[in-house]
Order: C-alpha cells, then sequence, then structure tokens
C-alpha cells in the first residue's frame, strides 16, 4: 500500500515527529476519548432508540429499527480485580456522561438518568421531593452486567398475585394499594472471590452411658454423662462470586431473597444496555462491601466448623479466618421495583429482572392476628374452665386439666409461628 492512499487507523491522530520527511499516527489519548459521546438515535430515522427489554436490544421509539448491543457473553470469566494499589484508581466513567444524577431528599438515594429524562419521583421510596444534580465520578465503573430477561408484563403479574396471598394482609390490599409504575433499573453489587483457611478451637462434648447404684430403689441404672475435652481443627472453602450488594437503598434481606443470579449471563459492560433505564452508582464502597463480605463469610465458616464437629455439645467455640488470594469485580444487575402506599405507609417490592424472583413488604391487618390467637386459645381455656368446675363439684377434673394445658401449648406455638410470619411480612420477605 502507498503513502498516498494509506490511511490511519480509527481512533489514531498524527503526533509531532522527529523527522519531517516522516508523517507519525498514535492512538488517541484515553483522556481523549473519554470526551467522545455516545449517541443513541436510530440511523434509519433520526429519532431516539432505547433498551428494549422484551427483544434484549436497541429499539427505534417511531420507526421499529432494532439492533444488538454491541456486547459480548462474557459470563463467570468477568475481569476480576486483587486487593492491590494499582488496581485501585480511577476508571474512564465517559459511559454516563449524558447521565444526571437524580438525589431523593427522602431517603438519600441517587440515580443515573438520562439528560432528558424528566423523572419526579424516587424509585426507593416515592418521594417526589428529588433535586437534580450533575452526576459524580466514582473510582470504579462495573465491567460486566446481566441483562435484563423478566418481561415487564410477567413481572406485573407476579406482584398483583403475591399481592393476594396471605390470610393475614388486609383483603383489600390489591385494590386499594397505590401502586407506582414498575421501574427496571440497574443497581451495582460486588462479587468476590477467595481461599478461606478457618482454624477453631473449642471445647467439645462426647456422651456416654454410666452405671450407677440408686440407693433409694436399690437398683442399678444407667444416666447420660458428657466428658468434655479441648479440640481444634481446620476447614478451608474456596469462595466464588460471593455477592453483596453496592446499594444501601434495597434492604439486605429482600437483596439476598432475590439474589439467585445466573452469573453465567454476564455481558461485557457497554452503555447501550442503559439506554432508557435507570442506573444508581454504588453507594457501599469496596472497603465496607468487603467488610461486609468478610463478616458474612466468617458465619459461614462458622457453620461449616460447626459442622466438621462429630457432636453437638460444643462450648467456648473460637474461630480465625485468614482470607486469601482475594479478587473482586463490580458489576450491574437487573431489578425492578415497586413502591406502593397503604393507609399512608410506603412499602418496597423489588423482583430479580433476571429471574422474576419476588420479595416485598406488605402490611398485616393485626384485628386478623388477635382474632387468630382468640380461636387458638380459645379451646384450652374453655376446657381448663370446664375442668375447674368439675373439681369444684368434687367431680374428677384432673383429665380435662391435663387436656386444657396441652390444648394451650398447642395453641402458644402456631401462635408465635403466625406472629412470626407477620412481623417477617411486614419486614419484607
Amino acid at each position: 500500500m502507498t503513502q498516498a492512499n494509506w490511511t490511519p487507523p480509527q481512533d489514531f491522530i498524527e503526533v509531532p515527529s522527529a523527522d519531517d520527511k516522516i508523517r507519525v499516527w498514535a492512538p488517541i489519548p484515553q483522556s481523549e476519548l473519554s470526551e467522545t459521546s455516545h449517541t443513541y438515535n436510530c440511523p434509519n430515522c433520526g429519532a431516539p432508540t432505547k433498551f428494549d427489554i422484551t427483544t434484549s436490544g436497541l429499539s427505534c421509539v417511531h420507526c421499529g429499527y432494532q439492533v444488538k448491543p454491541d456486547s459480548k457473553n462474557i459470563g463467570k470469566a468477568a475481569q476480576e480485580l486483587e486487593f492491590r494499589t494499582e488496581t485501585i484508581k480511577k476508571a474512564d466513567m465517559s459511559w454516563y456522561e449524558n447521565r444526571n444524577q437524580v438525589h431523593c431528599e427522602n431517603c438519600g438515594a441517587n440515580l443515573l438518568v438520562e439528560k432528558n429524562d424528566v423523572s419526579v419521583k424516587c424509585l426507593f421510596c416515592a418521594s417526589n421531593k428529588v433535586i437534580l444534580q450533575k452526576a459524580p465520578s466514582q473510582e470504579f465503573y462495573p465491567s460486566a452486567i446481566i441483562p435484563f430477561k423478566t418481561k415487564p408484563a410477567q413481572v406485573e403479574n407476579s406482584i398483583l398475585t403475591w399481592l393476594e396471598k396471605g390470610w393475614f394482609h388486609p383483603k383489600e390490599l390489591q385494590q386499594n394499594a397505590k401502586i407506582n409504575k414498575l421501574s427496571p433499573i440497574y443497581i451495582p453489587a460486588w462479587t468476590f472471590d477467595t481461599d478461606i483457611d478457618a482454624q477453631w478451637k473449642a471445647l467439645v462434648g462426647y456422651e456416654r452411658q454410666k452405671r450407677y447404684y440408686d440407693s433409694s430403689s436399690k437398683t442399678w441404672k444407667t444416666k447420660t454423662v458428657i466428658d468434655w475435652c479441648w479440640e481444634d481443627g481446620q476447614v478451608k472453602e474456596t469462595i466464588d462470586d460471593f455477592l453483596i450488594s453496592g446499594s444501601d437503598k434495597i434492604q439486605d434481606h429482600l437483596f439476598v431473597n432475590i439474589s439467585n443470579f445466573n452469573l453465567s449471563d454476564l455481558m461485557e459492560f457497554s452503555p447501550d444496555f442503559l439506554v432508557g433505564i435507570k442506573a444508581q452508582l454504588y453507594s457501599k464502597h469496596l472497603p465496607e462491601a468487603w467488610n461486609e463480605a468478610k463478616g458474612k463469610l466468617r458465619e459461614y465458616m462458622k457453620d461449616a466448623c460447626y459442622h466438621d464437629i462429630p457432636t453437638s455439645h460444643v462450648r467456648n467455640f473460637s474461630l480465625v479466618a485468614d482470607f486469601q488470594n482475594e479478587t473482586w469485580r463490580i458489576i450491574f444487575l437487573p431489578i425492578y421495583i415497586i413502591t406502593y402506599i397503604y393507609q399512608q405507609n410506603t412499602y418496597q417490592v423489588v423482583v430479580n429482572g433476571q429471574t422474576n424472583q419476588l420479595a416485598g413488604q406488605k402490611p398485616v391487618d393485626w384485628n386478623k392476628i388477635w382474632l387468630a390467637f382468640a380461636g387458638l386459645f380459645a379451646p384450652g381455656i374453655f376446657a381448663a374452665f370446664i375442668s375447674l368446675i368439675l373439681l369444684v363439684l368434687g367431680t374428677p377434673g384432673l383429665i380435662g386439666l391435663l387436656i386444657s394445658f396441652f390444648l394451650l401449648v398447642i395453641g402458644g406455638i402456631i401462635a408465635v409461628s403466625i406472629y412470626q410470619k407477620a412481623k417477617a411480612s411486614e419486614k419484607g420477605s
């Protein structure tokens, strides 16, 4: 190829040359590349495009033109970073230069929205006290993303069905709940890999049968005694992709209940996936997320160590967990969020945008709970009352008292179970 018809590669620019007769081309510096804006207009008609969840691609709102995002499936091979100084550095955040941040004055949530988005309500608490701000920069950006797979119609049906379930909820909940618009959003999440070497030490008790002479009955009997001794052990585990939410606006137990994401569907991050869909920058920073992960993993290793002990009699248990070969990454996960208001209280429902797994909060009709308690305890109380009358009249009533005691115990057990389920439903499950 001659110099006359040669053209430089894309993203190369001419740079100064030490020889006037030689022209030199070099890649455009990253700082200059980051100033290049992405445009999302239809190549056919020029109208705006947005990401269409039903087709998993960019779609023109005017002529119907569709194109898949410029991204490839990388699954669990998505890049992971070590906990080293050189990996904790500023990252290119040019992908959100066409976005603003909406700050909620009520709950403090921050959302990334497109500059032409005129959202007036917070997705997390349904408040309309929001302020439009310039999107801030952060240290890290997601290297991978799981696209939405669950269609909005499926999610709406799941939520309506879920609202109807449970006898201790208000009967008119589905009809009277003021449900805000179903909102898809990408939330950040941290994944951690690590090798854990757990050393444990404890007093361990082993049961044995001991014969002894009972002087009162003048017979030999057996009883169970426990022999205690100090023991120690070691349990090793390799943890892969331990997931921690990067958002503090979704309650942790709700996130855990919908965290059955299939990370094999991870795609190489492309801003195409965010066109027309809101996103949230992480509010849990890397050190905070890693400390949370280590706390949960220590509990996991504690259970693993207990499982390693061949008896249930354990005292003075101590554990030292050594974390090695730690790596991390930050990714975007698809979530649907719905907030609804019932009797002036706000409730949150979250749905996994990949698997349609649902978790949320529901109000409880406590009048139904108290009536249920009354029904559970009434038979025992009635039986005890009749038995006492029989005793006063001099007729046998001891058996009736035993029966009433049994009924009260059974009623109490069921009542506690109902109460725990009701509180869990209010909190979110």
